[in-house]
């Protein structure tokens, strides 16, 4: 099937679903598009995001004229357990200008979620059942968000969803994507008793048992908003766990549930000044958190990485908001901070290369990459290496002017 033979395809399919969904399930209803063609209010695409998990390892990133959004594609790479290199994997035939997001699998299934831009007034899916098979397009009932982790799946191809709304929501469906029911929504989740004042709906990820798990925003705390979907119903805040330098606010920046446990990146902000901190559970309520990382001022996050370093490790690439300067910052996974009561530390990797605009921890290694135009250079670094090593370059192939 041609590119263009699947984006008339999968686009029309989505159209048609997603009209029997809106018909048949009240409860996650929505209305069409306001927007004149070629016009989107979709929110900004989300910072570059990357996972590891047994499966494999995923990456997004924006290829072509970042400084204009029109000619701007969101590019997704794979890299599999037993390979040094990355293969492209964005599924074909939908533009991608407004963002993509993945949602994996450990054993590898992926769903991919395409956000609106120009033409595209609402969100398109892909799934596939492993990193090697074909994409099958699909829908979903709304417009994601444009969060790294608003779309998860599970090991049993349960998918989960964070849509968009004027008061998100979350919604589930099988694999066949056929059927979406609401799980919760803002409103819902803040009427659970905890410590966070629920303000948004961030993230979502399904554990090796097909439990939902939502991240939120926070106001008023200093507490993560982190949440589970209860076997005997309702919702149960995990932790609690409370991110250091007393913020006013937290944010789930990341989230991912897998075979070991929970892994999370939080963001606690007061005023301008801004700490991250890692977060892991291994199951029921516990949580535990690595050090703060203090984001200095000026600066600014501009991509992540979740599940890399030689356990569930966590990497952040900041930005200075007023120049071209990058730094690294990683930290291990719980094992590393478990052992007399050690809590896991944060290290500064040495300068990424000039024009790094994602990275992602596979192992030991981190990987660096460094888009221009449509070239795609991948950079990595071991621990105790002095520096970034070139891994590969490859080229895309970009349709500048395809974004209708």
């Amino acid at each position: 099937m041609s590119r263009r033979t699947w984006l008339v395809v999968g686009v029309l399919l989505a159209t048609v679903t997603l009209v029997v969904v809106i018909v048949a399930v009240t409860s996650t209803s929505t209305s069409p598009s306001s927007n004149a063609p070629g016009t989107s209010s979709a929110a900004p695409a989300p910072a570059a995001a990357s996972v590891t998990v047994p499966g494999g390892s995923q990456v997004v990133v924006a290829m072509g004229h970042l400084d204009d959004p029109s000619n701007t594609f969101y590019e997704l790479f794979d890299r599999s357990p037993d390979s040094t290199s990355w293969e492209l994997a964005t599924p074909p035939g939908v533009a991608d200008n407004g963002g993509l997001i993945v949602g994996s699998a450990p054993a590898g299934a992926q769903t991919a979620g395409f956000l609106p831009s120009a033409y595209l007034t609402f969100s398109v899916l892909a799934r596939r059942s492993a990193t090697a098979d074909p994409w099958t397009p699909g829908s979903v009932p709304g417009t994601l968000a444009a969060e790294p982790d608003g779309l998860a799946t599970g090991t049993g191809g349960q998918v989960a969803a964070v849509l968009d709304r004027p008061v998100p929501e979350v919604v589930t469906a099988g694999a066949g994507l056929t059927t979406w029911r609401r799980l919760t929504t803002v409103a819902g989740l803040a009427r659970v008793p905890s410590r966070c004042a629920v303000d948004g709906v961030t993230s979502v990820a399904i554990s090796s048992s097909g439990t939902p798990i939502v991240g939120t925003g926070c106001t008023g705390s200093s507490t993560a908003g982190l949440f589970a979907d209860a076997p005997s119903g309702g919702w149960t805040p995990l932790g609690p766990l409370t991110v250091p330098g007393a913020p006013s606010a937290t944010t789930v920046l990341r989230l991912q549930a897998g075979t070991a446990g929970l892994t999370a990146l939080v963001e606690g902000s007061r005023g301008a000044a801004t700490t991250l901190v890692a977060v892991w559970g291994a199951g029921g309520t516990g949580l535990s958190g690595s050090a703060p990382l203090a984001v200095p001022a000026g600066w600014s996050v501009l991509g992540t990485s979740v599940g890399g370093g030689r356990g569930r490790g966590v990497s952040v690439l900041l930005g200075s908001t007023v120049g071209p300067q990058r730094r690294v910052e990683a930290v291990d996974g719980p094992a590393a901070g478990s052992a007399g009561g050690t809590v896991a530390a944060w290290a500064v990797l040495p300068t990424p290369p000039s024009g790094t605009t994602a990275v992602a921890g596979i192992g030991a290694e981190t990987d660096a990459f460094v888009p221009v135009g449509n070239r795609l250079t991948v950079w990595s670094i071991t621990p105790g290496a002095d520096g970034w090593t070139r891994a590969s370059q490859q080229t895309v192939s970009l349709q500048y002017g395809s974004s209708s």
